[in-house]
């Protein structure tokens, strides 16, 4: 049986529309989310009788590009069929008030027929014949200003908007699905209860409570104290005999490198030094591994205890708290709306260090009310350099784990005299685990050898460890080989390369991946603008290019960053934009490739640098005007 639907919007531009200006840089960024949990197996039976071109999640995504679009949004947005989670940016807050109401208008119309056989998923009526699914109603919003020295320096969070179906919009393999999260998710808790419960589990002071006063919470989300009060019962466990005295865990359920720059702790601990009173870091590069290396672990350690988990903004801890209840741990309780809330409410509360978050803006510190800048700076650095051990947490897309390219803490001191690091799960393979082998003489590379095939020997039962130890033991032995047969020589003097692209360090200063790409470039860190306006002059002018050009991968094509050439035929601009931001304009192109090129991407525009400069100021193509 087909499905019979329709799509309405019923937003309609006025004159009280907001209107912007092309020249004025984005001011704010709203995140959101929402699992389509009681809208889940009606969108479902929708798909599945449905054309691919039909389909309500390609509505969703072609409503979601117009409207970003028409309003001058850029961000990122991942649509699936179990929910929706984005960050965007927008010029000015009117503009994300407006996307928000065309959001909440925006409905799927289900005939009479698809009434009378699914009317549970109806959620409300708009005429005698039909019904409308409000599918965006209910989602989680979330919003931060841009600070004014951010944009004048690197203008905007986002180069460019990207709307992506997914097949989970956090990715745990398919192991959790949207009925879990309805059958086993923990219970949400408001900012104050998480505050509070942790307070008295941790057996801390009522000092704190003086900070109070300068939340800047509004009336509109002030938590009700009589609501306050029966809830804290139930988290604190005083109306429940069995929960009384239950020893209270804080997990962080973000990756590792998020969790170094800042997390939950007892303030007091951390400067005693004491490890006691701080949230566990589950040490995960990708959130889909917490259920095989955290939970199965230490679900015997957790089933008595009382757990609060939190994340950026909630929707990791919807997944997480369903893989330990399904461990059999039942006291879970999951922070809403995250450490993003939590902040609004608790600029001085038991979060210290930084929140990452997934644009230029790489982290944001609390808006502390109660501190200066130089007290602030000097006691809450929660994070040390990998090296060094130092205070440090400055995070860089150029330092990477050479093991897992996990993102790592290194100090500018320790930055140039390490030429390869190590994160803290590979720590021990710091002797003989490198990338880039040509600076080793042929003894040193059997040492290296040697102790890859002994960590390979231990490591039993651990699949993709010894997967990842395989390769570079056969990459070694090839090494040696060739260094014997004299095919290669040793080149101690050997530039550092990027661990992601593998250019050279004059060419690439590691900032060519994920949103770190659009960072501010070397050469505009020339001081005064006549030096560098002069600096500009002198460089070779950019080839022209025009939208609708037909491109081909060109000279400077990276396969180890872009993917082979052979996979790419003939593709289109579609928009000439800035790779850098606050460096030259127009330097970067967006491409959409044919299908045969590239087909799994859906037709998804990809950047590409159209005379970006190096750091030697040498224009780099990677794409060129096919034949």
């Amino acid at each position: 049986k087909s499905h019979v639907y329709s799509y309405h919007h019923k937003y309609i531009m006025s004159s009280e529309t907001p209107t912007y200006s092309s020249q004025s840089n984005h001011t704010c960024v709203v995140l959101f989310y929402k699992y389509f949990l009681d809208e889940y197996s009606f969108l479902s039976s929708l798909i599945s009788s449905s054309s691919s071109s039909c389909s309500p999640i390609i509505h969703m995504k072609e409503f979601l590009r117009t409207t970003c679009t028409k309003l001058q949004m850029k961000g990122r947005i991942l649509l699936s069929v179990e929910g929706i989670n984005g960050t965007i940016s927008a010029k000015n807050q009117d503009i994300i008030n407006s996307f928000i109401d065309q959001m909440k208008d925006y409905e799927i119309e289900i005939s009479e027929e698809e009434k009378e056989e699914d009317s549970k998923r109806c959620l409300s009526s708009s005429s005698p014949s039909s019904c409308s699914l409000n599918i965006f109603q209910d989602i989680d919003w979330k919003f931060s200003n841009i600070k004014q020295d951010f944009t004048q320096e690197c203008q905007e969070p986002f180069p460019d908007l990207k709307i992506v179906i997914a097949k989970e919009i956090v990715s745990t393999g398919n192991s959790v699905s949207v009925d879990d999260i309805s059958q086993y998710g923990g219970k949400h808790i408001t900012p104050k209860e998480f505050h509070h419960a942790i307070k008295e589990g941790w057996g801390i002071g009522d000092d704190n409570d003086e900070k109070e006063k300068h939340h800047k919470k509004s009336d509109k989300n002030r938590c009700n104290n009589d609501d306050y009060h029966v809830a804290n019962k139930e988290i604190n466990g005083s109306n429940n005999k069995k929960q009384k005295g239950k020893e209270l865990v804080v997990i962080d359920v973000r990756n590792t490198f998020e969790y170094n720059i800042g997390h939950f702790l007892n303030p007091e601990a951390f400067e005693a030094n004491n490890s006691k009173h701080v949230a566990m870091n589950p040490e995960m590069v990708t959130f889909s591994s917490f259920n095989d290396t955290f939970c199965v672990k230490n679900s015997n350690y957790l089933r008595d205890k009382k757990v609060l988990m939190y994340c950026t903004g909630g929707i990791r801890c919807e997944k997480a708290s369903v893989m330990l209840r399904k461990q059999g741990i039942e006291d879970v309780y999951q922070l809403k709306g995250g450490i993003h809330k939590y902040l609004e409410e608790y600029p001085d509360g038991f979060f210290k260090g930084k929140n990452f978050v997934f644009d230029q803006r790489v982290a944001l510190e609390p808006e502390s009310s109660t501190m200066n800048d130089e007290k602030k700076s000097n006691k809450w650095i929660v994070g040390k350099c990998i090296e060094c051990k130092e205070p440090y947490d400055e995070i860089s897309g150029s330092r990477l784990c050479t093991v897992c390219r996990d993102l790592v803490l290194v100090c500018n001191r320790c930055r140039h005299e390490v030429r390869e690091f190590h994160c803290n799960r590979h720590v021990m393979w710091k002797k003989c685990y490198f990338t880039f082998l040509e600076i080793f003489y042929e003894q040193e590379l059997s040492d290296q050898l040697k102790e890859l095939q002994s960590i390979y020997e231990k490591s039993t039962g651990q699949k993709n460890t010894r997967k990842t130890l395989s390769k570079q033991i056969t990459k070694v032995k090839s090494r040696i080989d060739a260094l014997k047969k004299s095919e290669v020589q040793v080149e101690r003097d050997a530039p550092r390369r990027c661990r992601t692209c593998r250019e050279t360090e004059p060419i690439c200063d590691g900032l060519c991946w994920g949103f770190w790409k659009t960072s501010k470039p070397p050469h505009t860190s020339i001081e005064g603008e006549n030096e560098r306006q002069n600096s500009l002059s002198s460089i070779i002018p950019k080839l022209s290019i025009q939208l609708g050009s037909i491109v081909e991968p060109g000279h400077d094509w990276n396969e180890y960053r872009l993917g082979k050439k052979s996979s790419f035929k003939r593709g289109k601009v579609v928009d000439i934009k800035s790779w850098c931001s606050g460096g030259e304009k127009d330097d970067s192109i967006s491409v959409v490739w044919e299908h045969d090129s590239f087909s799994e991407k859906g037709g998804d525009p990809l950047i590409y640098r159209w005379g970006v400069l190096d750091k030697t100021r040498k224009r780099r193509y990677d794409v060129q005007l096919a034949a």
